[in-house]
């Protein structure tokens, strides 16, 4: 699953604060930048936060919207 710039469904997740040396660890785990890049995003409460968001959105049209934002 991922995020797409400007879309129009909600997602539904949590929200860590970690240190910059998870966050790095993160970025390789999520294969950064070649598969996701991190960008700031907006949260509900309109306070700014950062998400990872999918790259190659040519890769969206073999996917399937998730509506409800809730992807397990």
């Amino acid at each position: 699953p991922g995020m797409i710039p400007g879309g129009s469904t909600a997602v539904h997740g949590e929200l860590y604060e970690v240190s910059p040396k998870l966050l790095a660890k993160l970025d390789r785990h999520e294969g950064v930048p070649r598969f996701y890049v991190r960008e700031k995003i907006r949260g509900a409460d309109f306070t700014n936060t950062e998400g990872y968001l999918l790259v190659d959105t040519d890769r969206l049209a073999q996917g399937l919207v998730i509506s409800s934002g809730y992807w397990s």
